[in-house]
């Protein structure tokens, strides 16, 4: 019996050692940039005093990011006494201030800046500013508001099945999309090909061309950002957009804006669908063709602390 046992015992710890733990999943982000761990020292400071904002900027994507700026545009009467910009994992530059100013000889406008290179995917800067608070003699709000900017990149792609019409009435695939690169602008490539068609008495629509007949497509963008701060209006010009097809899909003329934006709309105007005409030149009754669409684009978010200066006792 007690060699049962111990063989009993043993064989659940060979079992058990052989159940392998679920892998830890990565939690990317389409909001590829986000201010994380927000810390205000005091919100109340009295009268020249100083109080200091705390924050981690991430990288929540799933590529490095190429450049970001943290810029304190907006300081109200508040002044900078300080500034920690964690440019390497392990290295901090103080008081990194642009001067502007300094060869034309006017006044310097003291503008603190922090700018990051190559943030590695779910990797964090630091950011610290000291502020010093005016002398004042009654409670007074001020407000500190500053802007998070980055470079970032997006591409799609769509399969587009293509018939001749004649031996092919209809496709043996579906148009379809691959998923979009994280990011908070994407595009939706919709070519104006649409159809309806009734399976299990249900209507659904389905994409298909015809070929050697032209076809309109609509390149749509969309923010999808849920960020908890001021987004400013995303631009993107036209030569910031590249558009590759395969080989049996021809571009005819070239892209413009939709028709609310007018044709004469300037090239570095900001718009949201771009339309393009394509014509199918492939051989055989059934081939498919593919559009892709690569965009480079500035995103920009605005993010304000609210402070309320308290007088000193006996004033000033």
């Amino acid at each position: 019996m007690k060699l049962y046992a111990i063989i009993l015992v043993s064989l659940l710890v060979f079992l058990a050692g052989c159940v392998k733990e679920k892998p830890i999943q990565t939690q990317f982000k389409n909001d590829v940039i986000t201010i994380e761990n927000f810390i205000v020292d005091d919100v109340a400071p009295y009268s020249d005093t100083t109080t200091s904002i705390k924050f981690d900027v991430k990288n929540n994507g799933d590529r490095p990011i190429s450049f970001i700026l943290v810029d304190f545009f907006d300081l109200s009467g508040l002044k900078v006494t300080g500034l920690k910009c964690q440019l390497i994992n392990k290295g901090i530059d103080v008081n990194y201030f642009t001067r502007q100013g300094l060869l034309s000889g006017e006044q310097v406008d003291e503008k603190p800046k922090c700018s990051f290179n190559n943030i590695e995917p779910l990797d964090t800067r630091s950011v610290t500013v000291t502020l010093k608070a005016p002398k004042i003699i009654s409670p007074t709000p001020y407000t500190v508001s500053f802007s998070v900017n980055y470079i970032h990149k997006g591409t799609r792609e769509a399969l587009i099945p293509i018939i001749d019409g004649v031996t092919k009435k209809e496709p043996s695939f579906q148009f379809s999309q691959s998923e979009t690169t994280l990011g908070p602008i994407f595009f939706d490539i919709l070519p104006q090909l649409e159809r309806e068609k009734i399976i299990d008495s249900k209507t659904i629509k389905v994409y298909w061309g015809i070929n050697d007949q032209s076809f309109l497509t609509k390149f749509v963008m969309k923010d999808r950002s849920t960020i908890d701060a001021k987004v400013k209006q995303t631009n993107i010009n036209k030569g910031d957009v590249q558009i590759e097809t395969s080989q049996s899909l021809k571009q005819e003329g070239v892209c413009d804006f939709d028709s609310a934006g007018g044709s004469n709309k300037p090239v570095n105007s900001t718009f949201n669908t771009l339309i393009c005409n394509f014509k199918p030149e492939g051989v055989g009754s059934e081939y498919t063709t593919t559009i892709k669409v690569d965009f480079d684009y500035s995103y920009e978010f605005i993010k304000s602390q609210n402070f309320v200066v308290q007088p000193r006792i006996g004033g000033g």
